[in-house]
């Protein structure tokens, strides 16, 4: 009996762990700790609820967001992270999912958002 209930609390262990948010990183520079080296391939390995933290740099990117996520600057400056794609005919950030949180960046070019 006792082992039944060990094994029961041990199974609701894991799959609140399993359940929880992460946090991916991206950074432009190949010495950094990052987990990824554009946003776009975070937002793409990302699952619902993640945070992405960006590291300063320059982000040639247009972003499709289809999941809800936090994405920000890790130095929390939006000077230090720039998005500025070289694609003009594209909206910057496409955004096709609720509760998308993107916060402490710099978006530069013609700022088209699609929501």
């Amino acid at each position: 009996m006792e082992l039944k209930n060990i094994s029961a609390f041990l199974l609701i262990i894991f799959t609140i762990n399993c359940a929880s948010a992460t946090t991916l990183t991206v950074g432009v520079n190949n010495g950094s700790n990052s987990n990824f080296s554009s946003i776009q391939e975070a937002i793409n390995f990302a699952q619902e609820n993640d945070s992405i933290l960006i590291s300063k740099g320059n982000y040639s990117e247009t972003l499709t967001i289809d999941k809800q996520l936090k994405i920000s600057s890790i130095s929390r400056n939006p000077k230090d992270v720039i998005i500025n794609p070289n694609i003009s005919s594209r909206p910057i950030i496409h955004v096709t999912s609720d509760n998308v949180e993107i916060a402490i960046v710099t978006i530069l070019n013609n700022a088209t958002f699609c929501v």
